[in-house]
């Protein structure tokens, strides 16, 4: 399921340029959006990491299990992040 939490492998997180990754708080769509132009609004803010970030200092890896299709997990993460902050 989408909100599963994965192991990465330690090389995974080797490849990762931490200064590239944008912060979590930036990555914010404007709320008026339909869902579709909230996930390329995140998919654009991210830039070359769309499946990594920053979280209150720690670096988020998403990963894939192939059970859901990337935008059903973006998708479903926006929403509850959004419920989260709101």
């Amino acid at each position: 399921m989408a909100n599963q939490v994965m192991q990465g492998s330690r090389n995974d997180l080797e490849q990762i340029n931490r200064e590239e990754l944008k912060d979590i708080k930036t990555l914010s769509p404007r709320m008026d959006q339909q869902i579709s132009k909230k996930v390329a609004s995140f998919l654009s803010q991210s830039g070359n990491q769309p499946y990594a970030h920053i979280n209150e200092g720690y670096v988020v890896v998403v990963k894939m299990n192939g059970e859901a299709d990337a935008t059903d997990v973006i998708s479903d993460y926006l929403k509850k992040r959004t419920e989260l902050m709101y």
